[in-house]
C-alpha cells in the first residue's frame, strides 16, 4: 500500500507541474527546430558538396600542371606607377587552380587569353572519376557586379598516360548565377581510371580578352 500511495502522489505531482511545463515549452521547441533547419542550410553554404568529396587535383597531394598541354597565361597590359616607374603586375601561375581554395578572392585566378583555352593536370594516382567541380567568385563580390570572365561551356578529357589518346568524359555548363563552387557528375558510361585530366573551356560569359580559372577539382576514388 505504501508503494501505491507513493506512485499516486508522483502521478499527481507530474500532472500538476511537469506536463503543463512541457506544454509551455512546445512553442520554444518548434522555434529551436526552425533555427536548426536554418543552421543546416547555412552549413550547406559554408561547406559546398564538393568540399565533402576527396579532391585528387590538389597540389598538396602531388597533382601537377602539365604545362605542355596547357594554354599560355594571359599577360595584362595594365600597369601602376611606383616611384615614377611603370610596373606591370606579375602573371599568376596556373598552379593556383589546384590549390583547393573554396572561397577565393577576386583576381586570385589563372587567366588565359580569349574565351577558349585549356588546363591539363597530372593526378597523383590513377583515379576512377565520378565528378569534377569548378570554382569562380560570385557576382556579389565582383567590383563590376558581373563575372564575364567565368567559364561557360567546358569539356573534360582524360588520358591514362601521356602517349594515349584523350577520351571525352563530359561537357558541362557553369551557371553564372549558381553557387560559386559547382559540381558536375560524369555520365554513367564513363568507365576506367585516368591519370591525366584536361579542362577544355569552350566559351566564357562575355569577356572578349581573357577567361579566369579560380579552382578546379577532380573527385572519385583510387583505382584498386
Amino acid at each position: 500500500e505504501g508503494i501505491d500511495y507513493i506512485m499516486s502522489l508522483f502521478r499527481i505531482i507530474t500532472e500538476k507541474t511537469l506536463i503543463p511545463e512541457c506544454q509551455d515549452q512546445e512553442p520554444r521547441f518548434k522555434e529551436l527546430q526552425e533555427k536548426l533547419l536554418i543552421l543546416e542550410k547555412n552549413i550547406g553554404y559554408l561547406l559546398p558538396p564538393a568540399d565533402l568529396l576527396p579532391n585528387f587535383a590538389l597540389k598538396s597531394l602531388g597533382a601537377k600542371i602539365v604545362h605542355s598541354m596547357t594554354s599560355d597565361t594571359y599577360q595584362s597590359q595594365d600597369t601602376f606607377s611606383c616611384f615614377g616607374f611603370l610596373i606591370r603586375p606579375p602573371a599568376i601561375s596556373p598552379d593556383i587552380v589546384i590549390q583547393g581554395v573554396s572561397h577565393p578572392l577576386p583576381g586570385k585566378c589563372w587567366p588565359f587569353g580569349g574565351s577558349k583555352g585549356r588546363i591539363s593536370i597530372s593526378l597523383p594516382n590513377n583515379v576512377l572519376i565520378s565528378h569534377v567541380s569548378l570554382n569562380h567568385i560570385p557576382k556579389r563580390i565582383s567590383i563590376h557586379g558581373t563575372i564575364s570572365s567565368a567559364p561557360k561551356e567546358f569539356s573534360i578529357y582524360g588520358k591514362k598516360d601521356l602517349e594515349s589518346d584523350e577520351s571525352l568524359l563530359g561537357t558541362f555548363l557553369y551557371d553564372e548565377d549558381g553557387d560559386q563552387l559547382q559540381i558536375f557528375k560524369l555520365p554513367d558510361y564513363v568507365t576506367g581510371s585516368f591519370r591525366y585530366i584536361t579542362l577544355q573551356v569552350k566559351s566564357n560569359w562575355g569577356n572578349p580578352d581573357y577567361t579566369c580559372l579560380y579552382g578546379f577539382r577532380v573527385h572519385g576514388k583510387l583505382e584498386k
